[in-house]
């Protein structure tokens, strides 16, 4: 009897413990799968994100020519409005966007350029003080005066194919642009943004609305020079290849060219 009682109390023991550890196991798994959800939910909510923008020209833009042959330029005045999804401040002290549009064939054309207007200035620096202050889950509305230049050999390349999908779209056109922006956040840190956006151009109303936009690169803790990263970002956009629509963003990726076989 007493082996059997011995016996008996082991079992009990060893069953214990199972129970235990398989308590133990679950409570680990629970709390790191929460543990999980709170830091994607961190994460998501602390990861940078372009806000969807509308810019929206306030008076009929007068074209003459630019400083160097071949271009046209225009001062554009403009109301900017975006939603700012992001949980931190961010000021923008330098901006620089191009505007793309595909040929009959798919490669994207590289046909305008827009940057304030002080950006124009001789001997011009990244300032200080930025002049966009963009406070953080806020609607940021104001309005600006902007520089647009068009190329005028690059323009033709795409004319007919701009002025088919124009009428076929009833005054509407999907154009492709790219930023470059320095910006700093909360103790004036300082960096580099750029990005991806597909536009929707409202030829009627003179509007143009980000629908969809993409960071491309974040260089923390630093300006880089703006202009060599916008001819980078140039260079990458003729690497894109549109969808149908003349888009070229689908879940949140660039489309890029296919390699030759």
């Amino acid at each position: 009897v007493p082996v059997a009682s011995h016996s008996h109390s082991t079992h009990h023991l060893k069953s214990n413990r199972l129970i235990q550890y398989n308590t133990l196991r679950m409570v680990v798994m629970f709390i790191g799968a929460a543990l999980v959800a709170v830091l994607a939910r961190t994460s998501m909510m602390l990861a940078p994100k372009i806000p969807v923008y509308e810019f929206a020209v306030l008076y009929p833009p007068l074209l003459w020519f630019g400083d160097t042959w071949g271009e046209l330029k225009t001062t554009l005045y403009a109301q900017l409005s975006l939603q700012n999804p992001n949980v931190i401040q961010s000021d923008v002290h330098a901006a620089m966007f191009d505007l793309y549009f595909p040929t009959w064939d798919g490669d994207f054309v590289h046909f305008g350029h827009v940057e304030d207007t002080y950006q124009r200035q001789p001997n011009y620096t990244t300032p200080k003080e930025g002049f966009w202050k963009i406070k953080p889950r806020e609607l940021f509305q104001m309005k600006d005066k902007v520089v647009l230049r068009i190329g005028l050999g690059k323009l033709f390349k795409i004319l007919s194919h701009l002025v088919y999908q124009l009428f076929r779209g009833g005054g509407m056109l999907h154009v492709v642009s790219t930023g470059a922006t320095h910006i700093t956040t909360p103790k004036n840190m300082k960096h580099t943004l750029t990005f991806v956006c597909d536009t929707d151009l409202n030829a009627i109303t003179n509007k143009m609305v980000g629908s969809d936009c993409v960071i491309n690169k974040l260089s923390a803790g630093r300006w880089v020079n703006l202009t060599t990263v916008a001819e980078n970002m140039q260079a990458y956009a003729a690497t894109l290849h549109p969808n149908e629509n003349g888009t070229v963003l689908i879940n949140g990726r660039a489309q890029r060219k296919q390699k030759p076989a």
